[in-house]
């Protein structure tokens, strides 16, 4: 027998696959070399689809793309979603895109509309004055066991590198086995050692039950808009649910200095 809770879930699922099938059935990946804090993006013909699963987002912003869409809308209403679109030298083309609160508790899907084939620059773009998410898939691991990002910053001043790893193990046990871990964080300024605790935590996008852990490791100054380069060294990162021996790492966050997230302005 199903529980009533997971008939009610099971059919919100089957509610949000119905209306989001354009950019599940038959999509793949979308051409952006990193994630995105608010949920994900996939890619099918001449369209880009945004699953948000940030209920709290009111903007949206995709940079790097080589050009703009020609059309947005919901998916959960059909209604239009307004868009603009800027051009920063050197950081390729932006869509911020304005949302309407949600509708329901269900993710939204927003569609993007291109003329062709949607394309970006290749490369890790920050939009001006934003966050910037590095992907611990999106990092070239070296031998040693390194990580390395390159990327480009659109914003001059200074940032604080923030890394998040995610709880683990079970859905009714979840674990965070990094607390006390060590490892240096390699800028273009300095090496500066760090050790991980747990100073906040996030919602999980992706697994509902477990958090993403938030831990600050360090600033990075930017003197200019440009190519910028982090390095992590001396952590162990690990990529199993029940692996006790490093940190399960999601990405690297720069977060402009003197800017706090709701969460922090709440403890």
């Amino acid at each position: 027998m199903i529980p009533p809770q997971a008939r009610e879930q099971y059919a919100g699922i089957g509610e949000w696959m119905q209306r989001a099938a354009p950019g599940i059935h038959g999509a793949g990946r979308a051409p952006f070399p990193g994630g995105f804090a608010w949920g994900h993006v996939t890619a099918r013909g001449t369209s880009l689809y945004l699953h948000v699963a940030d209920r709290q987002a009111t903007t949206l912003d995709l940079p790097g793309l080589t050009a703009g869409p020609e059309a947005a809308r919901d998916l959960a209403t059909g209604s239009p979603v307004p868009f603009t679109l800027s051009e920063p030298d050197g950081l390729g083309r932006i869509v911020s895109l304005e949302l309407a609160a949600p509708t329901d508790e269900l993710p939204r899907t927003i569609q993007l509309e291109f003329a062709g084939t949607p394309e970006t620059t290749g490369g890790l773009v920050q939009a001006p004055g934003a966050d910037l998410r590095l992907d611990i898939w999106a990092a070239e691991a070296g031998e040693d066991g390194s990580r390395r990002w390159e990327f480009t910053m659109g914003t001059p001043g200074d940032y604080r590198v923030v890394l998040l790893t995610k709880e683990t193990f079970s859905n009714a046990d979840p674990q965070w086995w990094a607390d006390g871990l060590t490892g240096t964080l390699v800028t273009d300024q300095a090496r500066r050692e760090f050790t991980l605790r747990r100073e906040g935590e996030e919602p999980y996008p992706i697994i509902h039950y477990w958090k993403l852990i938030r831990s600050e490791i360090g600033q990075l100054h930017v003197a200019a808009p440009g190519t910028q380069e982090l390095v992590l060294e001396d952590l162990p990162v690990v990529d199993s649910k029940w692996d006790k021996s490093g940190a399960n790492v999601v990405a690297l966050r720069l977060e402009p200095i003197g800017e706090r997230r709701d969460d922090e302005a709440a403890e």
